[in-house]
């Protein structure tokens, strides 16, 4: 979720997030960040236009790769990314 990225302080952010969808304006930073475990209507929004982003593998691997606990990384809730994360890891063994 790259909304997320709008607090990294620019020097800090990853060259793809200028190109992640969820840097429109239009979009509410706070969708990303969602207060409960399932997703709530403005959450199911924040997915929908991660699922429609160019950057959403790498959202999603910087989001693993950082350990981010909170908010929506390249379209999954943090148990999915957690899961993900779980499986990549079997996977590597």
């Amino acid at each position: 979720m790259c909304a997320a990225c709008r607090e990294i302080p620019s020097m800090d952010m990853p060259r793809w997030t200028e190109w992640a969808a969820c840097k429109n304006p239009a979009y509410d930073p706070d969708w990303w960040w969602p207060e409960k475990a399932e997703p709530d209507e403005r959450a199911t929004i924040a997915v929908a236009v991660c699922r429609t982003c160019k950057v959403r593998d790498l959202c999603l691997d910087y989001a693993i790769q950082h350990r981010e606990v909170h908010g929506i990384w390249g379209a999954l809730m943090p148990a999915a990314r957690n899961a993900l994360a779980a499986s990549r890891r079997r996977r590597a063994v």
